[in-house]
């Protein structure tokens, strides 16, 4: 975790992208309900009580990103962020 001192928030280095998207993860918000987990199984997974990516995804799919997006809004902490 560090601080973003342009932003002046406080984030996580768990940062995937690619040119368009990026996905966030605020670990130390997740409380481990694995909603993410079940609706992308093969995107995320609860490891030690915290969401964690089980591959770096693809975001160029539109169904990959698509599952992100649909993960992310699911989650009621919002520890997952889309960015563009």
């Amino acid at each position: 975790m560090y601080f973003d001192t342009y932003t002046m928030t406080r984030v996580t280095t768990a940062v995937w992208y690619n040119e368009v998207m990026k996905i966030v993860l605020h670990k130390e918000d997740c409380i481990g309900c694995g909603s993410c987990a079940s609706v992308a199984p093969d995107i995320f997974e609860i490891r030690d009580g915290k969401v964690v990516l089980k591959k770096e995804p693809n975001l160029n799919d539109p169904k990959i990103l698509e599952q992100v997006k649909l993960a992310a809004s699911l989650c009621p902490t919002s520890v997952i962020e889309v960015v563009k």
